[in-house]
């Protein structure tokens, strides 16, 4: 059922980004990825739920090789077609990649379908090089973004976040265990999804008065 909602998902997924409020909500994330991703001349990073390939390209502007796995043929199709190197492979399974092979992972909304995304953790914790970063992007179960999905998926059969599970902050540090070492976390895009007139004004405000209830929670770690 998930990789049809997807397949179904691919064409709709980048054309949100172009309507009014997703340019705001693509920009405000696209500027919290590029601070929290370094330099990557000549390293090899992995896309763990690369979907169209639309956040990807980050990496590639910041010098990486990006290999891309997701479950969805439709998905790969344009994530390919965006010049990506991928793999069709389900992230429930363990990771198609020989130890230490990768210098930088990175997923996004991705483990929010997971039923031990734990288990994705102790693989991506294999497959990344001593010292490797990990970057994993989820929805924040304490954002207003999270409640309008929420309702959306009383109402709407096959609602892609139906059954999704979101995470805190808090929640995300729990499965990282001993192997890890957190450098950064936290919660980005602070823009209200009613589509404000002011979004920068709107993200200073409700950062301030409410830094945990960004749309997305990151941690970025360091493989120890």
């Amino acid at each position: 059922m998930e990789k049809e909602i997807f397949n179904n998902l691919a064409n709709k997924y980048d054309s949100w980004f172009e309507t009014s409020l997703g340019k705001k909500v693509f920009n405000s994330e696209k500027s919290c990825i590029e601070k929290l991703v370094k330099n990557g001349e000549e390293k090899l990073a992995i896309d763990l739920g690369i979907g169209t390939g639309l956040f990807s390209k980050i990496l590639i502007e910041k010098g990486y090789r990006v290999i891309g796995i997701d479950i969805s043929d439709e998905m790969l199709k344009i994530a390919k077609d965006r010049g990506f190197e991928v793999i069709k492979h389900d992230l429930k399974n363990p990771l198609p990649f020989i130890n230490e092979t990768f210098d930088f992972a990175f997923s996004m909304t991705s483990i929010e379908f997971l039923k031990r995304p734990e288990d994705l953790i102790k693989e991506v914790n294999r497959i990344l090089k001593k010292d490797g970063e990990f970057l994993l992007i989820t929805l924040n179960s304490l954002s207003l973004w999270a409640v309008v999905r929420r309702i959306k998926g009383l109402f709407i059969k096959n609602y892609v976040f139906k059954k999704g599970k979101f995470y805190s902050t808090n929640n995300l540090k729990k499965l990282f265990d001993e192997n890890w070492e957190i450098l950064k976390s936290g919660t980005c895009t602070f823009i209200p999804p009613y589509n404000p007139i002011f979004p920068s004004f709107w993200e200073n405000i409700i950062k301030f008065f409410f830094p945990f209830s960004g749309a997305l929670s990151f941690i970025l770690s360091k493989k120890c």
